[in-house]
C-alpha cells in the first residue's frame, strides 16, 4: 500500500506532497500520525505534543507495533523494548518499561499496557497510578478499553474488570447483571 501525506498548517506545523510506500500500520492521535512502514522504520508527522515530532527517538532495530492513545504513541520494537512520544500524560514511560523486553502493546485512549513474555504487564499513561500497578490488579487482563477519556478498563481472562482513571482505581463488582 502507498500513502499520500497532505494537510494544512495545524497548530503551526505543515507539510504536503510527501508520498510513501509500503505501509504496514498507520496508528493515529487527536492531532499526529505514525506510519510503520515494512522495514521497521517510522515516520510521523503533525502536532509534535500529539506524537508528530519522533526524531529524537531510537527506532533502530525496527519496529514491530506502534499503538496509540489521544495524544501519545507507543512503538515495540524488534527487540522487545518500547519507545514513547508525545502528550505527557501517555508518553513518558516509567523507568520499568523503558527497562523492559515485552511482546505485545495494547492501547486505550488514555492508557498503555504492555505484555512480558512472562504475562506480567505495566501499565503507563494517564492517572493510572502506582497503587494500582503494586497491587496486582493486572494479572490476566486480556482486554482494554476507554471509558470516555477520563478512565481506562481492563477485562480480565476470569470476565472482572479493572479500572482506573481520574477518580482512581477500582473494580466495579458485575456479578448477577
Amino acid at each position: 500500500p502507498a500513502l499520500t501525506r497532505w494537510d494544512h498548517n495545524i497548530v503551526g506545523y505543515s507539510s504536503c506532497g510527501y508520498f510513501m510506500t509500503f505501509i504496514q500500520l498507520l496508528p493515529v492521535t487527536v492531532l499526529a500520525f505514525a506510519a510503520l512502514k515494512n522495514d521497521g522504520s517510522v515516520v510521523t508527522w503533525g502536532a509534535p505534543s500529539y506524537g508528530g515530532y519522533s526524531d529524537d527517538k531510537d527506532f533502530s532495530g525496527g519496529v514491530k507495533s506502534i499503538h496509540a492513545t489521544v495524544s501519545a504513541f507507543a512503538a515495540l520494537k524488534a527487540d522487545g523494548s518500547v519507545v514513547a512520544w508525545g502528550g505527557s500524560y501517555g508518553g513518558q514511560l516509567t523507568q520499568e518499561v523503558a527497562e523492559g523486553r515485552f511482546e505485545s502493546i495494547s492501547s486505550s485512549d488514555n492508557a498503555f499496557i504492555a505484555t512480558q513474555s512472562d504475562s506480567n504487564k505495566m501499565i503507563w499513561g494517564k492517572s493510572c497510578s502506582e497503587t494500582f500497578l503494586n497491587n496486582n490488579l493486572l494479572n490476566y487482563v486480556k482486554s482494554i478499553y476507554s471509558v470516555g477519556n477520563i478512565s481506562t478498563l481492563f477485562l480480565r481472562e476470569n470476565g472482572s474488570l479493572v479500572g482506573c482513571g481520574i477518580y482512581g482505581t477500582f473494580a466495579p463488582d458485575l456479578r448477577g447483571r
